[in-house]
């Protein structure tokens, strides 16, 4: 049975959709082509931007864009993200390990002993090393290559065989969202291709009672999902699988229909009577 915070995220999650430019959302949407169900969806044909008024003065607006997107799978607690990440845990942990010893290496062994790694135009930055640029990818360490084939592998792993890794390798949308609790999704462990939306915990209580979260303070975009390839056919089909949902949403809560499936209707031969 759905939880009451459970119920609240996806009320944050389909405010965060509106106020991104989404013209059509729903709920417990079904995905184009497999047997997921997302929590929240949208699409949308535009995003806000900075637009003139009537009486000169400047504010958001909405502006034409490609169409769009987004889906968003809310988690409640650490069980119920680890439950879709299945050995994400140990997984995360070691690329980690790993990410530390490349950094090690490229420190103390790469950077002393091939300065010609470094970019070009690392003038720009100055003095400051630590924001120059380095090509580590033409290193001769091969203790080096071997720790990044390492990482790429382990990559590759958390983005297989697990609900996030499926969802990014068929593409079932532009932008992909996770919406939790503040706290309970570390930034490392978003997985490969999605995005991480935050909410405190403190206003999953009001949010009950809020008939229009205000999301500069109830959300915070923690990371960015950034646009991937999908399907236009897919696009499309999410599209009327949103109106679907949204649909049956509505009927359901019109004691006017009391059927959510669609039946025939009865004509009167006019000609007989």
């Amino acid at each position: 049975m759905e939880t009451s915070d459970h119920l609240d995220l996806k009320r944050l999650a389909v405010a965060f959709l509106r106020a991104s430019g989404c013209s059509a959302v729903g709920v417990e949407v079904r995905s184009p082509i497999s047997r997921f169900i997302f929590d929240a969806a949208g699409w949308r044909d535009s995003v806000r931007a900075p637009r003139k008024r009537s009486n000169g003065q400047w504010g958001l607006g909405f502006k034409r864009c490609e169409p769009e997107s987004i889906v968003i799978e809310c988690k409640q607690s650490r069980a119920d993200f680890l439950r879709d990440s299945q050995d994400r845990v140990r997984l995360i942990e070691m690329r980690a390990r790993l990410h530390e010893h490349r950094e090690h290496l490229e420190e103390s062994r790469i950077k002393p002993n091939e300065p010609h790694l470094q970019a070009l135009d690392s003038s720009l930055y100055g003095e400051d090393e630590t924001n120059q640029a380095w090509d580590f990818s033409r290193t001769k360490c091969i203790e080096h290559r071997d720790i990044v084939s390492e990482i790429a592998g382990v990559e590759r792993k958390l983005s297989d065989g697990t609900k996030f890794g499926d969802i990014v390798r068929w593409a079932l949308a532009d932008r992909l969202y996770l919406c939790a609790p503040s706290g309970l999704i570390r930034k490392r462990e978003v997985p490969p291709g999605w995005g991480l939306i935050e909410c405190r915990r403190s206003k999953l209580r009001v949010v009950a009672a809020d008939p229009a979260p205000r999301l500069a303070e109830d959300l915070i975009v923690r990371v960015e999902a950034q646009s991937q390839p999908c399907d236009p056919d897919r696009r499309v089909r999410l599209l009327r699988n949103i109106a679907t949902s949204t649909t049956r949403a509505w009927l359901r809560s019109d004691d006017t229909y009391t059927d959510t499936e669609p039946k025939e209707l009865e004509y009167t031969n006019k000609e007989q009577t």
